[in-house]
């Protein structure tokens, strides 16, 4: 029996592929791309609470990391290299004054080496300084090697380096971060160099730059000095005049300042004193806050993604169509409200305007508009893989859709387990179908409930009787009895849930087509998979599903 079922992906999961079946009609490569983007969409939107979450803990622990952690400045200096002056008799031979590549990133490492930086370090006591000590209070991963070396002294010798054993461990690992802090670059191609500083206030950045360049331009003055005092021709005043640029370097180096005086022997010259910077280096408030941000949206996105693909559930209408190949009827809005106990069997009638009776509309619509040439379906099912998705009051208000258009039509709850139609539409009901089949009553004396003009129910037993797991709705008197009810008007079957049940399977071969009923966010592709292959084996016509408490639209 043919199966009106739509077109699919190529690599969708389908039930054809699965279980075998006829053929498909062609698809487009637009309509997936459609089906696609509404289901990002709806992802997006079902979890846009996880990735505001991850923003907001991203963000929070950003502002606490930018609150916790001291702000640091950097100041920049800016020195010149200059020709080496010629001696007397360099000048007579005609040597060149010059300067390369090589030599200027030789300077760069001059700057950065120990002797400099342990001059500045030791002039200026930084061993002292908040901004360095502070570096050598123990860490957490200090205070756990404590605690472990402690308890198992045996552990000591290979956890524990030999300069972490030192007594003047913590001089060092200040002089370590003092370095670390200090860099030399080379601006461009040119002969100038950039030193900077990082400390923990605007003026101590300061203070440390100059004194590095100072301790940079004392170097060159000293090392003068002493080739002059070793020098065969031994000048007085020469020797003096050096003296003297050495004392005021020494001096610069102590005040943290540039050299007031010219010093005309350093082979480099200040062209830029460092000063105290008007904003902070670190840490970057909105680099910070921009990255977290980021970090967020990443993570929760990512969540988002492993959650889609190992969700199971049906979500949307999209699905439906590239999953197995049937048309989605519709998607219907939550029928009963937050705390309502009576299920709406006749909510396309009392609320006609609202979401629910334009959705069903659209179902019938679509099941009309699928009738064969030769008629339309008298006789339709309902049916779900699962109790609770909403079988029963789909299968209640599309009779009364169907009675309110001029149509007569019968309700037959087939539900014998598990009648809600009867509970509620007929809750004092001395008989039912399960009376007439198992008594071979006649259709005229089967005790109809009659709810409104065109409208007749059939509850599915007598109230007062016990379920009887023996009656096998599949026998044929089952059959007549769905042909006596067709020669009046339509006839809407409430079929059992197939998880359950195997009613549904040998009732669904009597009818006309079936409408498949599958809860968004609770029935997963597995069990609609079955459903589909129980009604495919008893060769029922499978109208199309219907996706119940869902929000997204179709397409």
């Amino acid at each position: 029996m043919h199966h009106p079922r739509a077109a699919m992906a190529p690599d969708a999961l389908t039930t054809e592929a699965i279980f075998g079946s006829g053929p498909r009609r062609p698809t487009f490569d637009a309509d997936v791309a459609l089906g696609q983007a509404s289901e990002l969409m709806d992802v997006l939107r079902r979890g846009r609470w996880i990735v505001a979450g991850c923003v907001c803990v991203s963000l929070a622990l950003a502002i606490a990391y930018l609150v916790r952690t001291p702000p640091q400045y950097t100041a920049f200096a800016q020195v010149i290299l200059e020709p080496r002056r010629l001696t007397p008799q360099e000048a007579a031979t005609g040597s060149a004054a010059g300067l390369d590549s090589a030599q200027a990133e030789s300077q760069m490492q001059v700057v950065r080496s120990e002797r400099i930086l342990s001059t500045v370090f030791e002039t200026l006591d930084l061993a002292s300084s908040p901004d360095f000590a502070a570096s050598a209070t123990p860490g957490l991963r200090q205070r756990v090697l404590a605690v472990v070396t402690t308890a198992l002294p045996r552990l000591a010798p290979m956890l524990v380096t030999p300069g972490q054993a030192r007594p003047d461990a913590a001089r060092l690992q200040a002089f370590e971060s003092f370095v670390d802090r200090v860099s030399v670059r080379r601006v461009g191609q040119s002969y100038v160099l950039e030193i900077s500083c990082q400390a923990g206030s605007a003026t101590e950045a300061a203070r440390l730059t100059n004194a590095v360049t100072a301790a940079y331009v004392h170097s060159q003055i000293e090392r003068k000095l002493a080739a002059a005092r070793r020098g065969a021709e031994f000048l007085e005043n020469r020797v003096a005049s050096l003296e003297a640029e050495e004392a005021v370097a020494a001096a610069a180096i102590r005040e943290g300042v540039i050299p007031s005086a010219p010093l005309p022997d350093s082979e480099s010259r200040v062209i830029s004193a460092a000063r105290a910077p008007l904003g902070k280096s670190a840490p970057r408030t909105m680099l910070v806050l921009v990255f977290a941000l980021a970090v967020g949206l990443l993570l929760g996105g990512g969540i988002l993604a492993v959650r889609h693909s190992l969700d199971r559930r049906i979500r949307g209408a999209s699905q439906i169509w590239r999953h197995f190949g049937l048309p989605c009827l519709a998607v219907l809005p939550a029928a009963r409200r937050r705390g309502q106990r009576r299920l709406p069997f006749d909510l396309v009638i009392s609320d006609a305007k609202g979401p629910f009776a334009q959705a069903l509309r659209t179902a019938y619509t679509s099941i009309v508009t699928g009738s064969p040439r030769d008629g339309r379906f008298r006789s339709l099912g309902v049916a779900s893989w699962r109790s609770g998705e909403g079988k029963s009051t789909l299968a209640g208000n599309l009779a009364h859709f169907i009675a309110a258009a001029g149509e007569p039509v019968r309700l037959v709850d087939a539900d014998l387990q598990d009648p809600a139609l009867s509970q509620e539409l007929a809750p004092q009901a001395q008989g039912g179908l399960c009376e007439a089949l198992a008594e071979h009553v006649e259709t005229d004396r089967v005790p109809a409930q009659h709810l409104r003009r065109n409208l007749h129910f059939i509850p599915a037993r007598n109230r007062y009787e016990p379920y009887r797991p023996n009656l096998f709705l599949g026998a044929p008197a089952m059959g007549q009895f769905l042909s006596r009810l067709r020669q009046h008007g339509d006839v809407v079957v409430d079929l059992p849930a197939m998880e359950r049940s195997p009613h549904a399977q040998a009732v669904a071969g009597f009818l006309d087509g079936v409408i498949l009923v599958a809860e968004s966010g609770r029935t997963t592709f597995d069990e609609l998979a079955m459903a589909i292959r129980v009604l495919d084996s008893a060769q029922a016509t499978i109208l199309g599903i219907v996706l119940n408490k869902g929000t997204s639209r179709l397409g």
